[in-house]
């Protein structure tokens, strides 16, 4: 009604074999020479595959999420810096903390033994594997309330 620009608004539509297509639409109006609305040009641009391939992704986590959540053994993962980007329900218990107060925080903050490994390794590479000094050791960890444990 306004008669403006639009950009990448998306439609959701069947196609004739009633498969649902996602599209990102543009469009800019076009007046004639007396300055009355004609309708809009634009360009339209098919995402079906990236929009389906996302929902396929999105269901794959969440299933990874829950197997993850109903592990009956603490799993943490951390990221490049060796901050804690996964902390499931066992691990919070385990741990005595919400697993949102863990998340995000450095994993010396539960392992300080091996915080001079983790230190002398400098930012791990994606698929890397631990430093050689943690794997396969027995360590003291550290609850939230600062009880040490094996």
């Amino acid at each position: 009604a306004r008669r403006e620009p639009f950009q990448d608004f998306a439609i959701r539509q069947a196609d004739p074999r009633g498969r649902m297509r996602h599209l990102l639409i543009s469009g800019e109006p076009v007046f004639g020479p007396s300055g009355k609305f004609q309708g809009y040009r634009g360009v339209g641009h098919d995402v079906t595959a990236h929009k389906e391939a996302e929902q396929a992704l999105n269901a794959s986590e969440s299933q990874l999420a829950a197997i993850i959540d109903a592990a009956m053994d603490a799993i943490i993962t951390v990221d490049s810096y060796h901050n804690i980007a996964v902390f499931n329900d066992f691990a919070a218990s385990m741990f005595g903390c919400r697993r949102t107060d863990a998340l995000s925080s450095p994993l010396v903050r539960f392992l300080p033994e091996c915080a001079q490994a983790l230190a002398a390794a400098g930012p791990a590479q994606p698929g890397a594997p631990a430093p050689q000094a943690l794997r396969a050791r027995a360590m003291t960890a550290l609850r939230n309330d600062g009880a040490a444990f094996p």
